[in-house]
């Protein structure tokens, strides 16, 4: 037997002693650690009206839902960005924030995650719930956005 195991057993006892109440921290769990994450990035980004901020968290071949007058319509990031400047812009002159968010449902898979949130937005004394989701995609930059449809 190599003379370091049983120094590498008794590394491995004293951390599994060290807090015995507190869980392990799974893949998972730090996957939904970043999602939840990446959504209060989303939120912060929002309510700055910070644009670049906004499409960093979106992957480079993401699709985004727009409503149009006529129909809904899915455009590119690289066409998103100038609607997503206008939608902050009015929602800046008329003093719109985003004051809370839930997750309401997240199924999860190695790569992938489907996310509906729910949002309230407050506007001088009015205050308005809604409900959105989005598809994700783990990639090297971490998790990003490929499907909006908030």
């Amino acid at each position: 037997m190599p003379r370091f195991m049983p120094i590498l057993a008794a590394l491995i006892i004293l951390a599994m002693l060290a807090d015995p109440d507190r869980p392990a921290m799974t893949a998972q769990g730090n996957d939904r650690a970043a999602i939840s994450g990446l959504i209060s990035r989303y939120i912060q980004c929002f309510n700055a009206r910070d644009t670049e901020c906004l499409l960093d968290l979106y992957a480079d071949h993401a699709r985004i839902k727009v409503d149009d007058l006529s129909e809904d319509e899915w455009v590119g990031v690289d066409r998103y960005a100038a609607r997503l400047q206008k939608k902050l812009d009015d929602y800046e002159e008329r003093g719109a924030r985003i004051t809370s968010h839930d997750i309401e449902e997240l199924r999860m898979s190695d790569r992938r995650a489907e996310i509906v949130i729910s949002v309230t937005a407050e506007q001088s004394i009015f205050s308005k719930s809604f409900s959105g989701s989005f598809g994700l995609a783990k990639t090297i930059r971490g998790w990003r956005i490929i499907r909006d449809e908030f």
